[in-house]
C-alpha cells in the first residue's frame, strides 16, 4: 500500500501533491463535508499556496494540523499561524479550522477536550499530509519520548496525545506538543508523506527494503501498516 513518487523538481513535487490532495477532497465532498490534515514546518508552504488558489467548496472543508506546539496562535512557531497565513487564504479562506491548541496551561490537560472535537469529524479525513524529520519522526511522534509508544499504538482510544519532546535533538525550543496519534492519522482515505532530501529518502528506502518496524524509526509504523494507503511524495 506504499506508492513512491520521486519528482525531478520542487515545482513538480508541489504541483502533483496539490493535485492529489484536491482529488481526494473532491471525492470526499461528493458525500458531504471533508477534512484535510496538514503538517507544519516550512516544507508545505508551496503546497498551501497551490491549494489556497484552487477552486473548491472550501466552506465544507475543515483543516487541521497533524500536530501543534503549545504556543499562542500568534507565535511565529505556531502551526495554526502558518496554516492561517498560507492556506486559509484566497479561494480557501472560507474553510473551517480545527486547532489542536487550547487555553489550558499544559497540553496534557487538553487531551480529552481535543479528542472530543476530533470525534465530531465523523467521516475519515479525505487526505492527511505528514512530513518527516531527520530522526524519522512524523507529526510530533518523536523517538525517545515517553509518549511515543502510546502515540503509535493503534489499539488505544486516543485521537491525540500530549508530548514532551524535551531532549529530542530536532524538536527545537518548543518541546511541549499536541499530536495526532497514528490511529487518528490512519483514519484517512489516504495519506501523503511529503519531504525533500536524499537523506530522508534513504530512511524510507531502508524501512521498506529491510521491513523495519521499530520505535527508533517512528515512520516505520506508518509505512509498515496495511490499513491506509500511503503515497510518498519526495524530491
Amino acid at each position: 500500500m506504499i506508492r513512491l513518487l520521486q519528482f525531478k523538481s520542487e515545482t513538480e513535487l508541489f504541483d502533483e501533491t496539490a493535485a492529489l490532495c484536491i482529488a481526494a477532497l473532491r471525492k470526499r465532498l461528493v458525500n458531504g463535508p471533508a477534512s484535510l490534515v496538514v503538517s507544519g514546518g516550512s516544507t508545505p508552504k508551496p503546497l498551501f499556496e497551490r491549494l489556497s488558489n484552487t477552486k473548491l467548496n472550501w466552506s465544507d472543508v475543515t483543516i487541521l494540523p497533524s500536530d501543534e506546539r503549545w504556543l499562542p496562535a500568534e507565535h511565529e512557531a505556531s502551526n495554526e499561524r502558518l496554516i492561517r497565513e498560507n492556506l486559509l487564504q484566497n479561494k480557501a479562506q472560507g474553510a473551517q479550522f480545527l486547532d489542536l491548541k487550547t487555553a489550558h496551561d499544559s497540553a496534557f490537560e487538553a487531551e480529552g477536550l481535543i479528542s472530543e472535537e476530533l470525534k465530531n469529524l465523523s467521516a475519515p479525513h479525505a487526505v492527511t499530509v505528514v512530513g518527516m524529520g531527520p530522526d524519522a519522526h512524523f507529526a510530533s511522534l518523536f523517538p525517545g519520548t515517553a509518549q511515543l509508544k502510546a502515540g503509535l499504538d493503534i489499539t488505544n482510544n486516543k485521537s491525540c496525545i500530549a508530548v514532551d519532546a524535551t531532549g529530542c535533538p530536532v524538536a527545537g525550543d518548543y518541546t511541549e506538543r499536541m499530536s495526532l496519534t497514528l490511529k487518528e492519522i490512519l483514519r484517512s482515505d489516504e495519506i501523503i508523506l511529503l519531504f525533500k532530501g536524499q537523506d530522508k529518502l534513504a530512511i524510507v528506502d531502508r524501512v521498506l527494503q529491510e521491513g523495519l518496524h521499530t520505535e527508533d524509526l517512528p515512520i516505520s509504523y506508518l509505512l509498515q501498516q496495511d490499513q491506509t494507503p500511503v503515497t510518498v511524495c519526495c524530491y
